[in-house]
């Protein structure tokens, strides 16, 4: 691969791509916006923990695989940055439901709810998955053989 002759072009047109940078964009919006409130105080990705950082870092690396056209370098970035989306969503969704349950048994109350980045992380790891899936039809429908002329 030369790398030498890349030149930033970005296809708007095309679903893929308006699927991949559009995820991203909700990806690093849910980096810093809060995932969880609990008792009154929220947290976001970046506190804590610092996935979101991961995400950030992800994501920034994805838009710029996309804008110089390494699509299949970018596929695999996509990947890993949905499985990392998966398990903060599988985490934070589990932490919230054992918080409720054992504050619910002494209070009655719930102490922890989901906020905004929470959702925002299921619609952009859900807007890469639809990118992955038509970055993959597409290069399938580039690769397949021509039409042989019947006789």
């Amino acid at each position: 691969m030369d790398f030498k002759n890349l030149k930033p072009s970005v296809d708007f047109k095309d679903p893929a791509t308006l699927c991949t940078l559009g995820g991203s964009v909700i990806l690093l919006l849910a980096s810093f916006l809060p995932i969880v409130k609990v008792l009154g105080d929220t947290e976001s990705l970046m506190g804590g923990n610092h996935h979101g950082i991961l995400h950030l870092i992800l994501v920034i690396a994805i838009a710029a695989l996309v804008v110089f056209n390494l699509e299949k370098i970018a596929s695999g970035v996509m990947a890993a940055e949905i499985i990392w989306a998966i398990w903060d969503i599988r985490s934070v969704g589990s932490d919230v439901s054992d918080a409720n349950k054992l504050y619910k048994a002494f209070t009655g109350e719930n102490a922890a709810s989901l906020q905004i980045a929470f959702y925002l992380l299921i619609i952009g790891a859900l807007a890469l998955v639809a990118g992955l899936v038509l970055i993959g039809m597409r290069s399938k429908k580039s690769t397949q053989a021509p039409a042989q002329p019947m006789m």
